[in-house]
């Protein structure tokens, strides 16, 4: 991993933060959510939804939840350690008797502003009995829906446990460990087919240690009512206090991309990276509320992208692990915590892989020599540990589709193979091995 090379200087003035209009929508959902009989929105705008739980195990009827969207990438890129820049509020609500809570925001009011890569970098706040926890992910939009980048399923989802101490995020498409193969590279035959439909991951849970509220939380809590001491409602550009300023990068960390998985020799596969000048990843986040040794704990995910204006492509013929390499950066919260995230790429497709064990597929369809097939959007599978940042390993996924893309050359006859019943074009594990 990279040395540090800034130092943490102090942050300047505070910044209002401008809600840009999204009160309009959060104001809609206090309301719907004010009467547990309404806790049913149209599953397309939902944002944020999930459980929380109190510290005494059982559902939480008075807990809040703020949601915090990040700017767009374009707009953090470059600012020296020290500059402090706001985060949009993007919505706010109460949990209800069951404890569930649902934040439901048009797409087309933050994505214009903060989105303007095709994705929002955000920061869910859970309150329950006075602590606090947190947790990060990416969503962008479908229409006038959202999808969790890298989750299975579209609806963002996140349960807060404050006696466990636990966190449970929203599903990844597919999770494999790095270079933890099923068969050994020597193997001389596809052995019999697995029932098994790994397409889909049980929820990624994490552990979190609760923390108080800091006062730029606080003063957050005040303004939108929740806390007892509130006296009005949120205004359009009212200062809360919750900004965030960039502290120390990391940088040249190697990030496992992929495994290229063919097996026999003769149909080689090909990875392709920033064909259209555009590739995006969704790489783990480490959090702590102190930033002290050992006090660091996965939170979550983050997107990046890659906007520069080359690729690189790499064909192998046997089952090989392939990695890019990325830079990370501490983001100081006045709200709390710090959250070690993904700020960039350093390279794509580099010489830091190695072969490995193929792991087999079993929904095949075969194809003659001669044949191309390559990727199309379908997410690829996500690396568990597949960012090593020193404090801890954190996940990595990236998504197949025009500017990531996997092709099979079928110099003999075989099959393509992939991990989800609905078939290789839909899986996020995919394999080719010859008849």
């Amino acid at each position: 991993m990279g040395s540090p090379s800034l130092p943490l200087r102090k942050g300047i003035s505070l910044t209002v933060i401008a809600c840009l209009g999204v009160f309009g929508s959060v104001t809609t959902v206090f309301a719907q959510l004010s009467a547990p009989s309404q806790l049913a929105p149209s599953p397309s705008e939902v944002l944020a939804s999930g459980v929380l739980t109190n510290a005494q195990g059982q559902a939480d009827p008075n807990g809040e939840v703020y949601v915090l969207a990040l700017p767009d990438q374009s707009d953090m890129i470059g600012l020296p350690a020290g500059v402090q820049f706001p985060l949009t509020l993007a919505g706010f609500t109460r949990t209800n008797a069951r404890g569930n809570y649902v934040v439901n925001v048009s797409p087309a009011t933050l994505m214009t502003t903060n989105g303007r890569h095709g994705y929002l970098n955000l920061q869910v706040i859970a309150v329950s009995g006075g602590m606090v926890m947190q947790f990060a992910y990416s969503v962008a939009p479908t229409g006038k829906g959202w999808r969790v980048e890298g989750g299975a399923n579209s609806t963002p989802s996140t349960s807060f446990d404050f006696s466990k101490r636990t966190v449970t995020g929203t599903p990844v498409a597919a999770m494999v460990a790095p270079g933890s193969p099923t068969a050994p590279t020597g193997m001389a035959m596809k052995p019999a087919a697995s029932p098994a439909d790994a397409s889909l991951s049980v929820a990624s849970q994490t552990s979190i240690t609760p923390a108080t509220p800091t006062p730029s939380l606080q003063q957050l809590r005040q303004s939108t009512q929740f806390a007892s001491t509130a006296s009005a409602s949120p205004m359009i550009g009212q200062a809360t206090g919750c900004l965030v300023y960039w502290g120390t990068e990391y940088y040249d960390i190697t990030e496992h991309f992929l495994n290229a998985e063919t097996y026999g020799g003769n149909i080689p596969e090909t990875v392709t990276e920033g064909t259209n000048s555009s590739t995006t990843a969704t790489l783990g986040v480490a959090y702590s509320y102190s930033g002290a040794s050992g006090t660091w704990s996965a939170a979550g995910t983050s997107s990046i992208t890659d906007s520069s204006t080359y690729g690189v492509s790499s064909t192998f013929w046997n089952t090989y692990s392939v990695y890019n390499r990325v830079n990370y950066r501490d983001l100081h919260y006045t709200c709390g915590g710090i959250y070690r995230e993904p700020y960039s790429f350093y390279d794509l497709l580099s010489a830091d892989g190695g072969p490995v064990g193929i792991t087999w597929q079993w929904n095949c369809s075969p194809h003659y020599a001669g044949d191309t097939w390559y990727t199309g959007s379908a997410t690829d599978a996500t690396i568990g540990g597949g960012v090593n940042l020193g404090i801890l390993s954190v996940s990595a996924q990236q998504g197949f589709g025009t500017s990531v893309r996997l092709t099979y050359h079928f110099n003999v006859a075989g099959e393509v193979c992939g991990n989800s019943s609905s078939g290789p074009a839909q899986s996020s594990l995919l394999e080719a091995d010859p008849y």
